[in-house]
């Protein structure tokens, strides 16, 4: 019984270990720089030149870390690129140096390193220079999002419509010869006949049920997300209990079968949370997959696909001024319950930062 427990223990250890691997992997970068010294080579004041070099490499890795932000974060980032770059080491870690050289002859040291990427630290800054930390009070924020799974799939055979054409013709011929002041006549006859076919497939689309739920991991990781951006996150239960609007129950229903609500289902949750002086107002879907092995880890993995957008409600007309997906994220996990947990949290995560970094890209507040 003993070594059964300290053999579940050392897996469970591995496995967390390879799940935090495999995390960390997703935030390293690679870089190169070099550096021209002047005068002789000397091996005392190596040290320096190699130091130079790698400052150069992080300069490198930080312009190749820039260049993967989504277009509306990189927006952001330009405003206040030197605060970045004029202290990069608060957001590079682990450095590791991959190769080095000296060239003596043009006197240059290069080096490649790889290095972590603290994104949580970037995301922070960013949105600590946003228009809503800016402000004297943060704009009042609701949502509506929904965990969906497949639970049945009509498919339709395509309807083949076939048309045939034919056509026949006969012939005769007549052959006459003259021998000896005599004539000799001779007839033959036939016929042939062709034929066109063609048609038309038309396909009928799927008809997909899916399970809906409001899991509150995901209210969680998304108003996580919303609240340090600097908005004042409101349960969309409290608001349709003080306000009005449409039931949580009628827009599950409506999920469950399309992927966005109706239009008269979204106007009356938008007036409930108006009514509310609720600013902006969200909704959307995170789609469960099937389970699959991540051939890394060996963990179970299970990918989630979210789409989502906000919408304005502070005048009369919303106006949508954010928007997502779909875009899939993978969760890892021993079994396909932490694996679908795990996707679901991340993907909610992503999708609100995504929604934050484009308000902020837009100045909104």
């Amino acid at each position: 019984m003993k070594v059964y427990i300290a053999t579940k223990r050392l897996i469970l250890i591995v496995v967390i270990s390879l799940m935090f691997v495999h995390q960390t992997m997703a935030s390293q970068y690679k870089g190169m720089g070099s550096h021209q010294y002047t005068g002789w080579y000397s091996d005392k004041k190596y040290p320096q030149h190699k130091a130079e070099a790698i400052n150069n490499a992080k300069q490198s890795l930080w312009v190749r870390y820039v260049s993967t932000m989504p277009q509306a974060q990189q927006i952001s980032y330009q405003k206040m690129a030197e605060t970045f770059t004029n202290d990069l080491d608060r957001y590079i870690s682990d450095v590791i140096i991959l190769d080095e050289s000296v060239n003596k002859d043009t006197k240059v040291v290069e080096v490649v390193i790889r290095a972590s990427v603290n994104t949580g630290a970037v995301n922070v800054a960013l949105n600590m220079n946003s228009a809503i930390q800016q402000s004297s009070e943060g704009s009042m924020f609701s949502f509506v999002f929904m965990a969906r799974e497949v639970v049945s799939m009509k498919t339709y055979d395509d309807k083949v419509t076939s048309i045939s054409k034919g056509e026949s013709e006969s012939y005769a011929n007549e052959e006459a010869a003259v021998n000896g002041g005599s004539i000799a006549s001779s007839e033959s006859s036939g016929s042939f006949s062709k034929s066109t076919t063609g048609g038309s497939a038309e396909k009928k689309a799927d008809v997909v049920v899916y399970s809906v739920t409001s899991a509150q991991d995901i209210d969680a990781s998304m108003g996580q997300i919303l609240s340090t951006a600097g908005y004042e996150v409101v349960d969309y239960g409290d608001v349709v209990g003080e306000c009005g609007g449409a039931e949580p129950s009628d827009i599950r229903e409506e999920f469950s079968q399309s992927d966005d609500m109706s239009r008269q289902t979204r106007k009356q949750a938008i007036s409930g949370a108006r009514e509310c002086e609720v600013s902006y107002f969200a909704t959307g879907t995170l789609d469960i997959g099937l389970k699959d092995r991540d051939p890394v880890s060996g963990n179970q993995r299970v990918y989630v696909s979210v789409r989502g957008q906000v919408w304005n409600i502070t005048k009369r007309l919303p106006k949508k001024v954010a928007s997502i997906g779909p875009v899939q994220f993978a969760g890892l996990g021993p079994n396909q319950q932490v694996a679908q947990r795990n996707a679901l949290i991340l993907a909610s995560k992503e999708a609100a930062q995504s929604l934050v970094n484009q308000m902020n890209a837009k100045g909104l507040h």
